[in-house]
């Protein structure tokens, strides 16, 4: 066990905590805590204990000191696509479509935004 797995390993023991939360209490980046979390979880000196959901929809892992099963990460629910909005030139497009203005003709297109 190295110094920043004993680091972690010892901040882990006063409760449960996020990689980040654990990079700013240790100051130790939040790769090299990520890298001391997956080094204690494999010899058993630490386990996921839960998971929260981010403002981003992402789950964090939540990690406790000690042995035990690691919680597993729930499904992430596919978000739904939205449509880009509707520009004000599709929007009079689609109009004069529906009027029926041959838009391949200047004229027409300037006497028909004229009549409305």
């Amino acid at each position: 066990m190295n110094a920043s797995q004993r680091f972690v390993l010892y901040v882990l023991q006063t409760g449960e905590w996020t990689a980040a939360a654990l990079s700013g209490i240790t100051g130790i980046s939040e790769k090299s805590v990520r890298a001391a979390l997956d080094g204690l979880r494999s010899d058993g000196s630490a386990h996921i204990c839960a998971w929260q959901k981010g403002t981003s929809g992402q789950h964090t892992a939540i990690w406790a000191a000690g042995q035990g099963m690691d919680e597993p990460k729930p499904q992430s629910v596919a978000t739904t696509h939205k449509s880009p909005p509707i520009r004000r030139e599709q929007v009079l497009a689609m109009q004069m479509r529906e009027a029926g203005v041959d838009m391949s003709s200047p004229f027409s297109v300037a006497m028909w935004q004229v009549a409305r």
